[in-house]
């Protein structure tokens, strides 16, 4: 918006963009879903230390909280390769139970049933990532 308002040689002032941004979102039906919806999707991987039904049961939750943003897969593979999971496209890795740190993830420990707190603690993933890349929002 700055950029817009040099160009038309309209004169900044801080209170004159938050006055346009208000206008943007306000009077701009559904903006701020739409921009929240079309970011990028973030992918992660669920792995279970039960079965693979325990591991489908806490994708269906997480699916139902964050379809929008995240797109979650479920670790099927017989034996846990952590170097495999390092050179893997996802962001994060969610287990029930400690996860080594792996370069360039983010791991999450969540309990067995997915609670409040392992719900905030994805959502300050999400905010780590796109706060530390904003071009990926």
């Amino acid at each position: 918006l700055v950029e817009y308002l040099n160009a038309s040689s309209i004169e900044y002032h801080p209170d004159f963009l938050n006055h346009l941004i208000y206008i943007l979102y306000t009077h701009w039906e559904n903006l701020s879903t739409s921009l929240y919806t079309n970011g990028r999707i973030v992918k992660a991987l669920i792995i279970s230390a039960f079965d693979i039904n325990h591991a489908l049961m806490v994708k269906s939750q997480l699916t139902f909280q964050f379809s929008n943003r995240i797109h979650f897969d479920v670790y099927t593979d017989a034996l846990l390769d952590f170097d495999s999971l390092s050179q893997s496209d996802y962001d994060i890795i969610i287990g029930n139970y400690p996860l080594p740190k792996l370069s360039d993830k983010h791991t999450l420990t969540i309990r067995s049933i997915i609670t409040i707190e392992d719900t905030i603690a994805l959502l300050n993933i999400l905010n780590e990532m796109f706060d530390s890349n904003p071009k990926e929002h």
